[in-house]
C-alpha cells in the first residue's frame, strides 16, 4: 500500500496583501537565547527580533552593492561581485574534494587545489566579459597615443601585470599615500598574515624579472 508523502501539519495559507505570514525555522539554543536577550533589550518579542535581523541582513546586502557601485561604477562592480561569488563557490568546493573536510573547504585560500580552481573560475568570468579586438599594445609611434609612465623595458605588453604588482607592493610595504593608507591597512587585515606574506614573496620574485616594480599607485 502506497504511503502519502508531503508536508506535515496544517497547510500554510497564503498571506493576504499587507498581512504577515508564518515562518518556521529551527535554530540552536544559543541563537535563540541571543535573539531573546537582544529582543528584551530593544523591547521586541522573539518573532519581531528575528524578523528585524533578517531584514537587516538584506539591507546590508543592498548596501554592499551600492557601495561597490559608488566605488567602482556599475559595470566593474558587477564584475567584482561576480568574480567574488564564483570564487567563493569554486574554491571551497575544490578544497573539500581535496581535504574531504568542511574545515578544509572553509580554509580554501590556503589550499593549493582549491585556490587554483578559484583562479580558473575568476579567469573564466573575465574571459567571458572580454571585448572583441586586438590585444596587442598600440604602436608607440601612433599619433595621439597616451603617454604611459613607470613601465619596465617590456613596455605596455605587461602593463596590467605591472599595475597589479605595483598595487600589491604598496599594500605589503604600506608605502601608499596618506589618502589610501587606511584602505591598505583594512586590506591587509582582511587578507591575513599568510596571504600578505605570500604576496610579499611574489612581489620580490617578480621585481627581478621587471627590474624594478613601479610603485606609487594613488
Amino acid at each position: 500500500m502506497a504511503t502519502k508523502t508531503g508536508q506535515r501539519g496544517r497547510p500554510t495559507k497564503p498571506a493576504k496583501e499587507g498581512e504577515k505570514t508564518t515562518l518556521s525555522l529551527r535554530v540552536t539554543p544559543e541563537m535563540k537565547s541571543r535573539l531573546e536577550e537582544a529582543g528584551i533589550a530593544a523591547g521586541r518579542n522573539l518573532s519581531q527580533e528575528a524578523e528585524m535581523r533578517l531584514e537587516w541582513s538584506f539591507r546590508q546586502q543592498d548596501l554592499l552593492n551600492d557601495a561597490l557601485n559608488l566605488t567602482y561604477g556599475r559595470p566593474l562592480s558587477g564584475l567584482v561581485q561576480t568574480i567574488g561569488r564564483v570564487m567563493q563557490h569554486a574554491g571551497p568546493a575544490a578544497a573539500f574534494i581535496a581535504t574531504k573536510s568542511l574545515n578544509g573547504a572553509a580554509d580554501w585560500l590556503n589550499n593549493s587545489y582549491g585556490f587554483e580552481q578559484a583562479v580558473q573560475a575568476a579567469v573564466t568570468v573575465l574571459e567571458a566579459a572580454r571585448p572583441e579586438g586586438c590585444v596587442a599594445p598600440p604602436d608607440a609611434k601612433t599619433p595621439g597615443r597616451p603617454k604611459v609612465t613607470q613601465l619596465s623595458a617590456d613596455g605596455p605588453k605587461r602593463l596590467g601585470e605591472q599595475a597589479a604588482l605595483a598595487l600589491l607592493q604598496d599594500i605589503v610595504s604600506m608605502s601608499m599615500t596618506d589618502g589610501l593608507k587606511d584602505w591598505a591597512v583594512s586590506i591587509r587585515e582582511n587578507l591575513g598574515t599568510h596571504i600578505v606574506e605570500r604576496i610579499r614573496a611574489a612581489c620580490q620574485r617578480c621585481s627581478g624579472s621587471f627590474g624594478q616594480v613601479p610603485g606609487g599607485i594613488s
